[in-house]
């Protein structure tokens, strides 16, 4: 394995541990009174944004970053 590869995994390794602080959000969302309905529609909603703004994110750093 070369070094690039090496870097994205731990990139994707980093980011993928980030991640797991949504299961604490909900549980969070939970004892402060969301109901359940109320945490899957916030789960919905942030996963809904991800989903619009990854492909111009994307492009950006396709864009800037410095890529061969």
């Amino acid at each position: 394995m070369d070094g690039r590869f090496k870097a994205f995994i731990a990139v994707i390794t980093l980011f993928t541990l980030g991640n797991s602080s949504d299961a604490f959000l909900m549980l969070r969302a939970q004892t402060v009174g969301f109901s359940l309905i109320e945490i899957f529609l916030a789960v919905a909603a942030f996963s809904l944004v991800v989903a619009m703004t990854s492909t111009k994110g994307g492009v950006l750093s396709d864009t800037f970053g410095g890529a061969d």
